[in-house]
């Protein structure tokens, strides 16, 4: 994922965004991350440009799930539907990340697995985790007919 580091009219430079990690594994930059993978020693988790990584045998949470997925899903976005089931639960990994927002104004450089949803939803529709808001599973709003 990327970063916004400086801007202009002429365009904006873009960064790779460091990756989430166990705490264990701070400080770590990609690629000794990836080579730590290579050589077996953590596991790369998450959704093809959100990734992140845990040593081998620690089980991803929904909290490292969402930690991911915080470069793209800054606040108000909120992170919907089937990205949000698997923030919640685990299970397969979804291809692309559906994030719900109050805008429908054309995001620059967004990668193309990112599905954007024009949708406000209430507080109580909505948890933190990780430092991302992701919709509550308890309270869908799509189950309501707010969608």
């Amino acid at each position: 994922m990327t970063e916004l580091v400086s801007g202009n009219n002429a365009g904006v430079t873009m960064l790779p965004a460091a990756p989430h990690v166990a705490p264990s594994l701070t400080g770590l930059s990609r690629i000794e991350l990836e080579v730590m993978r290579l050589d077996g020693e953590v596991q790369r988790h998450g959704i093809c440009g959100f990734e992140f990584y845990l040593p081998i045998g620690e089980a991803a949470t929904a909290v490292d799930r969402a930690a991911s997925l915080h470069s793209i899903a800054v606040h108000p976005r909120v992170v919907i539907g089937p990205t949000a089931r698997w923030v919640h639960e685990g299970g397969p990994t979804p291809t692309e990340v559906h994030l719900g927002r109050r805008s429908n104004r054309l995001i620059a450089d967004a990668p193309s697995n990112v599905q954007w949803h024009y949708r406000a939803l209430a507080p109580d529709d909505v948890v933190e985790l990780g430092g991302v808001l992701v919709e509550r599973l308890e309270h869908p709003a799509e189950l309501r007919g707010t969608r």
